[in-house]
C-alpha cells in the first residue's frame, strides 16, 4: 500500500536497478531467476515493479524475466522461425536461442496470454 503520488526512484547507473538489468542481460536468452538476480543485484520487490511499469523488464512468468531489449528480440526470433518453418517447438526454439527450457517455455506461455502464438499440440504458431 501506498500513497498515490508515491514512485519508486530508480537509481542512476550503478544503483539497483541497473545492476539487476545487468544481471539479467549477461545471459539475455538464458536469464538467471528473477530471485536470484534480485539477490545479486540487491534490488528489492519495488526496483523490479518500477522497471516493469517503466518497460526495461518484462515478466514472464513467477521467476522468469527478460531485459526489453532482450525480450524483443526473442519475440522477432519466434515470429521469424514461425514464418519460415510455419510453427515453433519449444526444443527448436530452446537450440536456437542458445537457452535452457525454462525460460523458453516461459517466453512461449507469455506469448500465447498476449494472444501472438497459440499452442497447436507440440508447437506454436501465429495467431
Amino acid at each position: 500500500i501506498a500513497l498515490p503520488d508515491h514512485q519508486v526512484i530508480l537509481e542512476s547507473a550503478g544503483g539497483a536497478g541497473s545492476r539487476l538489468l545487468d544481471e539479467l542481460g549477461r545471459n539475455p536468452f538464458a536469464p538467471p531467476s528473477i530471485a536470484e538476480a534480485m539477490e545479486k543485484s540487491g534490488a528489492g520487490v519495488e526496483v523490479v515493479r518500477a522497471l516493469e511499469r517503466k518497460g526495461d523488464l518484462v515478466r514472464l512468468s513467477e521467476d522468469v524475466a527478460l531485459t526489453k531489449a532482450a525480450y524483443e528480440g526473442a519475440v522477432a526470433l519466434v515470429k521469424e522461425m514461425i514464418a519460415s518453418n510455419g510453427s515453433v517447438t519449444v526444443a527448436q526454439l530452446r537450440d536456437r536461442m542458445g537457452a535452457s527450457r525454462r525460460p523458453v517455455l516461459a517466453l512461449l506461455e507469455h506469448l500465447d496470454s498476449r494472444r501472438v502464438t497459440r499452442r497447436v499440440g507440440d508447437a506454436r504458431v501465429l495467431r
